[in-house]
């Protein structure tokens, strides 16, 4: 679980721009990670979990390899959890992991 928290706050904290809110908040069935930063294009969302996928802004935040949510989402199937995206560009994204189905 420390892997998924930590990629989910660091790549909201990579592309949230100046001056980003995050949020995280956590229950007995699971927690969620919302940001009001960048967003992420409807189109691009199944995306972001494949292998060395990265968003083409990623240059301007450091160096990425595009395996983090990759690893994220195997690490979510693994353990039997879900995982739900939410996002829109300018308004920021939310990431909800569900510990039931």
């Amino acid at each position: 679980m420390e892997i998924v928290v930590r990629n989910l706050l660091e790549n909201a904290c990579k592309h949230a721009g100046a001056s980003v809110h995050i949020r995280f908040t956590a229950d007995e069935d699971g927690f969620v990670i919302q940001d009001d930063g960048v967003g992420i294009a409807g189109a691009h969302i199944d995306a972001i979990f494949e292998r060395f996928w990265q968003l083409e802004k990623v240059e301007q935040h450091g160096h990425s390899f595009g395996l983090g949510l990759y690893l994220v989402k195997k690490i979510v199937v693994l353990h039997g959890w879900t995982i739900a995206v939410e996002s829109k560009v300018g308004k920021g994204s939310l990431f909800r992991i569900s510990f039931t189905s």
